[in-house]
């Protein structure tokens, strides 16, 4: 019987095209167990077609759009409008063209916040958030990176989103810092109650975004006391009065920063090249389908690793290929006019050399004249005697 069950299985997945874990699937199990069950009612009935039993699919969908007629569409809209933030956290962790690790950590505790239950919630909107929230603090776990990364986000570090955490980021950014520069001494911080303090906007012109990230944003406070009197990088990093926006590039921030934060530079170096989600990855696989076909089936893994990086940096690569097309063009013209202008001055002088010369030759063709005619007139006083 077993087997019977399993060679009709099979042919299931085969026939119909569908996965092999259809067969695992609740709702497959749970047709088959009802499928048994009447089985076992019409066990003592003879000549029973199973087509005489299953639904035409018209009357399946019947069924299925009475059961959604039925659905609360206010609740239904409520749930929409509560879901809209996972999908804006999802956008920001999709994004592959900008460093997204840092916000993992922020992001997490904006959705944790957003799942508390309000009183005025429908009893289906709190059910939702109580899972939502009991998902998110046993699947999303936060590791190292995510702290020490949101810990050298300027407008991150103070951790507004959940003061608890930077004790533990500044730690973890002193070990990583002793792990760079060993014989550097460490500076024990303990973050005090903070104050409220007057912030520098790096861009005046965008310190009114109220972007999704934006709301994740520290509050502009900074007054930390050092329990040493070093004045080491950390320090100055924690006592820094730069507010950056969703709109500031925090790459170009740690750039010009290079100089200042060398060992801090080097961490964000390395930590911030990693992606918040495999969503990258996804989408690298997905293509290589593209590249590795039926027909380019022998393509060795460097080959095909250098193809699927031009097709993903085709568009930058483009870019800087036109931006050294107009410096090679520029420099081009620039050396054709100072040839032209040396080719000018050049046959100015020549010019004027060629001129002195001629001229040079009619004095001395006017000067020989002359002497030729002193020396007649010599010969004719001559004769005279």
């Amino acid at each position: 019987m077993k087997e019977k069950i399993t060679n009709a299985a099979v042919e299931l997945v085969s026939l119909d095209n569908r996965a092999f874990e259809l067969i695992s699937g609740d709702g497959f199990i749970n047709f088959a167990q009802t499928v048994l069950d009447v089985g076992q009612t019409l066990s003592n009935r003879q000549n029973l077609n199973i087509l005489d039993l299953l639904p035409h699919p018209t009357t399946v969908k019947r069924t299925y759009m009475n059961d959604y007629m039925l659905i609360d569409k206010d609740l239904l809209a409520s749930v929409c409008l509560f879901l809209k933030p996972f999908e804006e956290v999802i956008e920001q962790f999709s994004c592959d063209t900008k460093p997204t690790i840092y916000k993992v950590l922020p992001l997490r505790q904006y959705l944790l916040n957003h799942c508390k239950i309000d009183p005025d919630d429908h009893d289906g909107i709190q059910q939702i958030k109580i899972f939502l929230a009991k998902r998110i603090q046993d699947i999303w776990i936060l590791q190292n990176i995510h702290y020490i990364t949101t810990f050298l986000h300027p407008s991150m570090k103070n951790f507004h989103v959940n003061l608890d955490l930077q004790e533990k980021a500044i730690e973890l950014v002193q070990q990583e810092m002793l792990k760079r520069q060993p014989t550097a001494p460490s500076n024990i911080f303990t973050p005090t109650a903070t104050t409220s303090a007057c912030t520098n906007a790096l861009d005046s012109k965008s310190t009114a975004s109220k972007g999704l990230l934006s709301s994740c944003f520290d509050i502009p406070k900074i007054d930390l006391k050092l329990t040493s009197p070093s004045y080491d990088e950390l320090k100055e990093y924690m006592t820094l009065d730069v507010q950056l926006t969703e709109q500031d590039d925090i790459l170009q921030f740690w750039l010009q920063q290079k100089s200042k934060f060398p060992i801090l530079f080097s961490i964000v170096q390395d930590f911030y090249a990693v992606p918040a989600s495999n969503t990258s990855i996804e989408r690298l696989f997905s293509s290589s389908k593209n590249t590795v076909t039926d027909k380019r089936s022998s393509l060795g893994a460097d080959k095909i690793n250098k193809l699927l990086f031009l097709q993903k940096n085709l568009t930058l690569l483009k870019s800087f290929d036109k931006k050294t097309s107009i410096e090679t063009n520029t420099n081009e013209m620039k050396r054709k006019m100072v040839e032209q202008s040396s080719s000018t001055i050049f046959n100015a002088n020549q010019e004027q050399s060629i001129a002195t010369t001629t001229k040079k030759f009619k004095m001395n063709e006017v000067n020989v004249t002359l002497s030729d005619d002193n020396y007649e007139e010599e010969n004719d006083e001559v004769d005279l005697f």
